[in-house]
């Protein structure tokens, strides 16, 4: 579990969208934008972009691997967890 090819669930605090990303492509990117759209005058696409420390996302990886950490616990496409 919590190899390359699983995902690694995100909530923006902007828009409130919950998305996933493979964890093999967070590896190689520095940053993910958000798939969200905030409709207030209309449909504008989320600007927030994350930024992935490799080191934050190595120290999660592990802390996640050993049970010490829950990535899907407060999502709800935890349903979808692999």
């Amino acid at each position: 579990m919590y190899e390359d090819e699983d995902p690694w669930p995100f909530k923006c605090p902007k828009c409130g969208e919950e998305f996933a990303e493979k964890i093999g492509r967070l590896k190689t990117q520095a940053s993910i934008k958000c798939p969200g759209i905030i409709d207030t005058l209309g449909p504008i696409r989320c600007s927030m972009t994350f930024m992935v420390s490799p080191e934050e996302l190595g120290l999660a990886l592990a802390k996640a691997r050993r049970g010490e950490y829950d990535p899907w616990r407060y999502t709800w496409i935890r349903k979808q967890r692999p």
